[in-house]
């Protein structure tokens, strides 16, 4: 996964480059199901959740902070 993520420029023939896009929607769906190494990949390599939105962070902040979901908060902070 690492190797997909770091791709810059021009891919290999026959490969895909990750897009910002689909790093972001990545991001959001592995926030949404508290997946921690994923999110901390993902934001290792440039994934960004909105400011705002359904999955924006003070959305996942309120979500965290409701379920008593410590550790997403943690991981979040220390990407700030």
């Amino acid at each position: 996964m690492r190797a997909v993520l770091t791709k810059r420029g021009r891919p290999r023939r026959g490969t895909d480059a990750v897009t910002q896009q689909e790093k972001d929607d990545a991001l959001q769906f592995a926030v949404k199901v508290a997946h921690l190494f994923i999110v901390d990949l993902l934001i290792e390599y440039g994934a960004r959740l909105d400011s705002h939105g359904s999955l924006g962070l003070s959305a996942v902040f309120e979500r965290a902070s409701r379920d008593g979901n410590t550790e997403i908060l943690d991981l979040l902070r220390k990407w700030e």
